[in-house]
C-alpha cells in the first residue's frame, strides 16, 4: 500500500525554505500518510536525525528503489530531483507536489525559455522548463499571481491558493523545530543589538547567473558600512543565496555579521527593522510584516539585458527607494524614519494584496489538508484517474 509522503530538497540548500515548514507542519497535522525527509547531505541528516524527525540519508539515487512501492506523494520546493535519472526513476510514479521557493521577481520556467533564444543559456532554460512541467499541483499564494506568471511558467494539474508554508513563522514566535538549521550566533547577535536599541537591517543580494560575483562588485563595503553601523546605532546581516560558497571575513565587525549561507533565515526577519535586496524575491514574503524596504541594485541594467531578465517592470514593484551605490543607501538609512513615508506605506499594501490572498498564519497547515485531502483516501479515485492512463484496444478477430 502506498502510504509515505516524501520531502525532498533542492541538492545546494540544508533544511530551510517552504519544504522545511511544509515537512514540520505534516509531522504536526498530517493523518493520511507517513512523512519522511529524503536528503543525499549527511549533514542534513545528522541534523534532522539528531531532532528525532524522521529522515532517510541516500548516498546514491538508487538507494531509493527501496520506497518506491511505498510512495504515494512527492513533495519538493523544486523541480531539481528530476535532473538525477535514477532519483527520478524511483520518484516519478507518484503525484508531485512543488511548493517552489520564491515568489517571481526573476524569470522561471517556461518564461525563461523564450526570453533570450540566443543566449548560452537556452538549452538550459529548456531542460528546466521541462522539468518543470507535469505535476500534480504548483502552490500558489493568489489567483491573480497564478494566471499572470505561474500558469505560463509551470504546466500543473491544479494550483491551490495556500500560501507559502515559510511564512508562517513570520506571523508567530518560532516552535522548537523552526529553530533547526538557524544561525544561532546570528540569532543572539540580533537579541543583543535589539537590547543595545539598535535597529537590525537584513541584507539580501541575490545571485547572478554567471556565479562570479563578490559583495564589493555589489557595492557593499563593509568597512563603511559597519562604522555607519556604530554612529547611527544600526547592526547589519548579510546572508548570501545559499548556492555560494560561505564568506570568511578574517575579521570581525562590531556592527555588521555574515549569516551562514546555508542557514534559515525567517525566523529572524521578524526581528529586524528593514530589508536591503536587489532582486531577491525574498522582499515578496517581507511585505507581510510590512517593514521599510530599500533596493540597493547597481547593476540593473546588466541585469536586466544579461541575466535571467524580470518577470515584472522593476520601477512597478520598488516599494522602498531604489539606490544604484552604497553612498545613497546609507543616506537614506541616516534618517530611518524617512524609509517608512505614506507613499512606500501604501504601495506595499497593494503588493502585498496582489501577491498573498491570504495573509496569516495558517499556510502550512492548508497546505497539509489539502495534500491530505487531494491524495488521501477520500480522493484516491479521483488521483488514480488523473494519473492512470485509460488505454482500449478494439476486438480484432482472428482470421479463419
Amino acid at each position: 500500500m502506498s502510504n509515505m509522503i516524501a520531502f525532498i530538497g533542492r541538492p545546494y540548500t540544508l533544511f530551510s525554505d517552504n519544504l522545511k515548514y511544509a515537512f514540520l507542519s505534516y509531522l504536526e497535522h498530517g493523518t493520511e500518510f507517513d512523512p519522511c525527509y529524503l536528503t543525499a547531505s549527511y549533514d542534513e541528516y545528522q541534523l534532522l536525525e539528531k531532532a528525532g524527525l524522521p529522515v532517510v540519508h541516500f548516498e546514491y539515487e538508487e538507494d531509493l528503489a527501496s520506497i518506491r512501492n511505498s510512495l504515494a506523494v512527492v513533495v519538493s520546493d523544486s523541480h531539481d530531483w528530476r535532473a538525477r535519472p535514477a532519483l527520478y526513476e524511483n520518484l516519478a510514479d507518484a503525484p508531485f507536489v512543488n511548493l517552489w521557493h520564491g515568489l517571481p521577481l526573476k524569470k522561471v520556467g517556461l518564461n525563461m525559455m523564450f526570453d533570450r533564444p540566443e543566449s548560452s543559456d537556452f538549452e538550459r532554460a529548456c531542460k528546466q522548463a521541462l522539468m518543470s512541467t507535469a505535476a500534480a499541483a504548483y502552490v500558489s499564494t493568489s489567483n491573480k499571481l497564478t494566471d499572470d506568471i505561474w500558469k505560463r511558467s509551470f504546466h500543473a494539474d491544479e494550483y491551490p491558493v495556500l500560501g507559502y508554508a515559510r511564512n508562517e513563522v513570520l506571523l508567530r514566535e518560532p516552535k522548537i523545530n523552526d529553530l533547526l538549521n538557524v544561525d544561532h550566533g546570528a540569532f543572539h547577535y540580533v537579541e543583543q543589538m535589539k537590547d543595545k536599541g539598535h535597529k537590525i537591517v537584513m541584507c539580501c543580494p541575490t545571485f547572478r547567473g554567471g556565479l562570479h560575483y563578490s559583495l564589493l562588485s555589489l557595492g557593499y563595503d563593509l568597512e563603511r558600512m559597519n562604522a555607519f553601523g556604530e554612529k547611527h546605532g544600526v547592526a547589519f546581516l548579510i546572508k548570501l543565496h545559499p548556492i555560494f560558497a560561505d564568506i570568511d571575513l578574517g575579521v570581525e565587525f562590531s556592527h555588521l555579521r555574515i549569516i551562514d549561507h546555508k542557514s534559515d533565515i525567517y525566523p529572524l526577519m521578524s526581528s529586524t527593522d528593514a530589508l536591503i535586496t536587489d532582486f531577491s524575491s525574498i522582499f515578496f514574503d517581507y511585505l507581510l510584516i510590512d517593514k521599510p524596504i530599500l533596493f540597493f541594485a547597481n547593476d540593473l541594467a546588466e541585469y536586466r539585458s544579461n541575466d535571467r531578465g524580470l518577470s515584472y517592470r522593476f520601477e512597478d514593484i520598488a516599494c522602498g527607494p531604489v539606490c544604484e551605490v552604497l553612498d545613497e543607501v546609507l543616506l537614506k538609512m541616516s534618517d530611518f524614519k524617512s524609509l517608512d513615508n505614506p507613499e512606500y506605506e501604501l504601495m506595499r499594501v497593494k503588493l502585498r494584496n496582489y501577491m498573498f490572498e491570504i495573509q496569516d498564519g495558517y499556510s502550512g497547515q492548508r497546505l497539509v489538508e489539502y495534500v491530505d485531502n487531494r491524495f488521501g483516501s477520500a480522493g484516491q479515485a479521483s488521483t488514480r484517474q488523473a494519473y492512470e492512463l485509460p488505454i482500449t484496444f478494439s476486438p480484432i478477430e482472428a482470421a479463419e
